[in-house]
């Protein structure tokens, strides 16, 4: 079985801005829901 070659066309989403990462990271930060559900570090 062989996996489907993507084409240029077919793979047209473009890399993410340095903007769109930092918004993300700033929405991800606030979401305590989402922090609280990190697992904690065994070392720390």
């Amino acid at each position: 079985m062989s996996l489907p070659s993507l084409s240029p066309a077919s793979a047209s989403t473009a890399a993410p801005t340095q903007a769109a990462l930092l918004d993300f990271v700033r929405r991800a930060a606030a979401d305590a829901e989402l922090i609280a559900s990190l697992p904690l570090d065994p070392e720390g």
